[in-house]
């Protein structure tokens, strides 16, 4: 941050800080959109299904796309990691979006709290 010029008196007075494009990767940042779309599907089941926060749930992913999936089990520390979700452990389900009764093909992926006997259609909103 410091360039060898001496500190502005104030930040106000300072340029505004410029996006250097070597640092943009735009398939990390689709993938923690992914991530954080699964992440908010879990939290809203639970709420609408009113679970005990301190209570862990098995979730199923149905991950259609071969992709999605692969990245989802590269990350899953990251969806058991996050404390509102508290999510005991992840499964994969096999099917595919045509195979499940309800969803329509154009979902990228569903997700199932199997205690709850609960199905909700997840859909990340980008894709990889």
């Amino acid at each position: 941050m410091y360039d060898g010029k001496p500190p502005l008196k104030s930040i106000a007075l300072a340029a505004y800080p410029a996006a250097d494009e070597k640092q943009i990767d735009l398939g990390v940042e689709t993938e923690m959109a992914i991530l954080q779309d699964l992440i908010v599907s879990v939290r809203n089941l639970r709420a609408e299904l009113k679970v005990e926060p301190k209570v862990k749930v098995p979730i199923e992913v149905c991950a259609h796309e071969p992709e999605i999936r692969a990245m989802l089990e590269r990350n899953l520390s990251s969806v058991l990691m996050d404390r509102p979700a508290n999510v005991e452990k992840i499964t994969f389900c096999g099917t595919l979006a045509g195979e499940l009764a309800g969803l329509r093909a154009a979902l990228r992926g569903s997700m199932f709290m199997p205690s709850m006997k609960k199905r909700s259609m997840w859909r990340p909103s980008a894709s990889v």
